[in-house]
């Protein structure tokens, strides 16, 4: 889910134009058996294409008519045999509704077409039958909410899935009594916590976040992260899903709103799931000691949207800061994310990066907090940078990160 209502996967790829040429060198470095004392000579860097034409959206290819036209088609007249050589294919089926939703309310005139495509063949094609569903929600059609409340009760879990999470965008219907059994099967959902059902939980909890009835999904939240399900894969993912719901949360919601309600809501409860720290605290520590890399880093991905209140959580998880092996890489970029203001944190990654006896997970995550520094003091960084790259010692890996921060610097600073 994205940064409002939609689930996405929120890791950014670190393969950078610039990065390239560099990691190709390193590459034919090492088969060739070049030293590391060589890499001044051998390495050089390429910057990335100011002038790179923008690719067209394949949705924005065809107008709202002509993708509501591959809908259409797919639909065979009444009392007239289908041609299957002139229906679309599902997958043309699946992206004429999914282009349609992209075009939001633009397209509110296709509304009949979706909603007459969803009803043709019930049953059938769900993949194409829940893309309209998550597109009809985009649109925030009127006449599609009854039609997505029905849905919920669908026996197909991906129908299911999709109208949960498109009910969000309706937050004053589900609000009046025409909302009021969807908004009471989504509450049951919650509370069943069925393993079967996470990802539908996570969805309702979205909805029912926008919807006002915060009790219900703060109680989920909890539950889903502090997880004790004895199942590993099972366990790491209801943590994964509880931490999207968390960040999609903090994205949408303003930081001291947030932390308003839920310590109210916190203080009411004697749990002791919940510790000190609160709401922070649950996801400092699912940073520094979850089982699973993704989950480490959706949580500090999470923290790091909360700005100053997670400042003393993460703090306290991450440890001395002077005990640089024991130091939690990821722990230390969210630090920097929120305090790099402070000439401590500052002092602290100038040190880290020059360190040749810290850890280098902890120095590349030093190298790549530096993009959060102030403007007046990328120069120092920059120049730490190079200094790091003079040292013959430094491995590949380490070179590349400070190569490619050292280009974002200089451009950034136009040095």
């Amino acid at each position: 889910m994205t940064g409002n209502w939609e689930m996405k996967n929120q890791w950014c790829t670190r393969i950078l134009t610039v990065g390239i040429p560099f990691a190709i060198s390193v590459m034919l470095g090492s088969c060739l058996g070049v030293q590391a004392e060589e890499r001044s000579e051998k390495l050089t860097l390429v910057p990335a294409q100011a002038d790179r034409a923008v690719c067209q959206p394949v949705w924005q290819t065809k107008s709202v008519e002509q993708w509501a036209d591959v809908l259409e088609a797919a639909i065979p007249e009444d009392g007239k045999k289908a041609d299957a050589h002139s229906i679309p294919s599902i997958r043309e089926q699946w992206y004429a509704a999914y282009a349609l939703g992209e075009y939001g309310q633009e397209a509110l005139s296709a509304v009949p077409v979706l909603l007459k495509r969803f009803a043709h063949e019930a049953g059938k094609d769900d993949d194409v039958r829940a893309c309209i569903l998550y597109s009809l929600g985009k649109m925030q059609a009127e006449e599609a909410f009854p039609v997505l409340c029905e849905a919920l009760e669908s026996d197909y879990p991906l129908i299911v899935r999709t109208a949960a999470l498109a009910l969000g965008r309706f937050p004053e219907p589900l609000a009046s009594s025409e909302g009021e059994e969807a908004v009471k099967m989504m509450r049951s959902i919650l509370r069943e916590r069925s393993e079967l059902q996470i990802p539908l939980a996570a969805n309702c909890a979205v909805t029912l976040w926008a919807t006002g009835k915060r009790e219900a999904v703060c109680e989920w939240m909890v539950s889903a992260l502090t997880s004790e399900r004895k199942d590993a894969f099972t366990r790491n993912f209801e943590l994964y899903q509880g931490l999207s719901v968390c960040l999609m949360i903090a994205e949408s919601t303003e930081t001291e709103e947030l932390r308003s309600f839920f310590e109210h809501w916190a203080a009411d409860r004697a749990d002791d799931r919940i510790p000190e720290h609160s709401l922070p605290g649950l996801l400092a520590d699912l940073a520094a000691r979850g089982e699973d890399a993704d989950v480490k880093l959706l949580a500090c991905e999470t923290l790091a949207k909360l700005g100053s209140w997670a400042l003393p959580a993460v703090r306290e998880a991450m440890g001395e800061p002077e005990s640089l092996k024991t130091l939690d890489g990821h722990l230390l970029s969210v630090w920097v994310q929120l305090s790099v203001d402070h000439s401590e944190t500052q002092e602290l990654l100038f040190r880290i990066v020059l360190d040749s006896n810290a850890p280098e997970r902890v120095r590349i995550s030093a190298v790549r907090g530096l993009r959060f520094l102030p403007d007046e003091q990328k120069k120092t960084a920059a120049d730490l940078l190079v200094k790091l790259l003079n040292d013959a010692t430094v491995s590949d890996v380490l070179a590349m990160e400070a190569r490619l921060m050292l280009d974002r610097l200089t451009k950034g600073s136009g040095t």
